[in-house]
């Protein structure tokens, strides 16, 4: 965490011009790095959501394909090549901040997984500077990532507001982040990052992703969300997004809380409609099936 120290005294201020926020903030941050303080950034792995995964692993760990229910194995038979029935199934949770949840290993081949579940889904978090520097290696002007910087933030004048107020009085920031993240390239880049890929420093990506529980689930795999996401209606909202991924501050702090003080300086992608997204893609497979054994029945007819 020594680099939240870095971060703090990137821009050092004098102390007689330091507020008494900014002297609490710079003593806990210490405090964390060198005394081994408990509390952590914010709380990025919910309970139920780690227990989850968990019993998923399970599910998939040391069965062989033909043992498991046909909605897994339909999963399994999208991400993996050459799948048999009598093909044995490694599965673990992951030991890392990923994308893939859980690894599935079979005949030596590594396949993640991503699992969600509940509402209003966040699919990432990252820090304002390091997904600055990601924007620009992609191509976006440093006037439009000063633009996201100061949305992210909240500042008008040395002042922080809250998002909707940011909203209005900058509505025309907000519309040209709107219309760059609209570009295909970069679109398609965020998706691979925000769902799949995740930061620089994250080892494996996801090859499919998963919403819900053991015994009620809905399932896509990468190329199908990235087909769907690339191709999602591009209308102007007003709103930092890529598609139906929300882009916004993981907490602007505006009552100054110790406790969440790191937050205002992290990202965060909301998927609001993953349900219901994963639900039409899973119908789109459906029908694509249907009509490949339609074809395939009357070929056998001639």
């Amino acid at each position: 965490m020594l680099h939240l120290l870095l971060l703090f005294l990137k821009k050092p201020k004098p102390l007689n011009a330091m507020t008494n926020f900014d002297k609490l903030k710079f003593k806990n941050i210490v405090k964390y790095v060198f005394k081994g303080g408990k509390k952590m950034l914010f709380n990025e792995n919910n309970n139920n959501g780690i227990a989850n995964e968990v019993k998923f692993a399970n599910i998939f760990d040391k069965k062989l394909v033909k043992d498991l229910d046909i909605a897994y194995q339909e999963l399994l038979y999208n991400i993996f090549n050459d799948l048999k029935e009598d093909d044995y199934i490694e599965c673990w949770k992951s030991k890392y901040k990923e994308k893939a949840d859980i690894k599935i290993r079979i005949n030596g081949n590594i396949k993640g997984i991503s699992i969600k579940m509940g509402e209003k889904n966040s699919v990432h978090q990252e820090h304002v500077n390091s997904f600055s520097n990601y924007l620009l290696n992609i191509g976006l002007s440093k006037e439009l990532i000063d633009k996201l910087r100061a949305y992210i933030f909240g500042f008008i004048n040395g002042v922080q507001i809250d998002a909707q107020t940011y909203k209005k009085r900058r509505y025309n920031d907000i519309v040209a982040l709107e219309k760059a993240f609209c570009d295909y390239y970069t679109r398609t880049n965020l998706i691979i990052r925000f769902l799949f890929k995740g930061k620089e420093t994250q080892f494996y990506d996801a090859d499919a992703l998963i919403h819900g529980t053991p015994t009620n689930f809905i399932w896509a795999t990468k190329s199908e969300i990235l087909k769907y996401l690339v191709d999602y209606p591009l209308k102007i909202i007003g709103c930092v997004k890529v598609g139906p991924l929300f882009i916004q501050c993981r907490n602007r702090n505006l009552q100054k809380n110790i406790n969440t003080m790191y937050t205002e300086e992290y990202i965060q992608v909301k998927w609001y409609t993953m349900k219901k997204d994963l639900y039409l893609i899973s119908k789109e497979r459906q029908k694509k099936s249907e009509l490949l054994q339609n074809v395939s029945t009357n070929d056998k007819k001639v």
